[in-house]
């Protein structure tokens, strides 16, 4: 396989190679950049870290874990607020006991009570 340059440079930035080393161990690996870094990691010269995000880089999950934290459910009554609680815990009460979540939905109305997502 030929060598190209960006090759290269990917080795010596990597893996804090000169430019003749980075083009002797492309040569041994037959111009393969996997088969060159696999050498490195064998050698002990490379070390692969785990992916993180970047800066300004959110995933779904993160950004629903935030909001989560945030996040209250507010049972109201005229003269203040009865209880709160959090919002996951709502989610995962109403999944696990649909009925009870039903009749107490119909507690809270017949009773003129309010019910409020809050998020800070």
């Amino acid at each position: 396989m030929p060598i190209t340059l960006e090759q290269v440079e990917f080795l010596k930035q990597k893996a804090g190679l000169n430019y003749e080393e980075a083009v002797e161990l492309m040569e041994k690996a037959g111009g393969d950049l996997l088969r060159a870094l696999k050498i490195l990691e064998d050698n002990g010269q490379l070390a692969f870290t785990p992916l993180t995000k970047k800066a300004g880089q959110e995933t779904f999950w993160s950004r629903l874990w935030e909001i989560n934290k945030a996040a209250r459910i507010r049972v109201n009554r005229p003269e203040g607020t009865l209880f709160q609680f959090p919002l996951a815990l709502g989610i995962a009460g109403a999944a696990a006991f649909p009925r009870l979540t039903s009749w107490s939905m119909l507690v809270l109305l017949l009773t003129r009570c309010s019910l409020e997502i809050h998020v800070r």
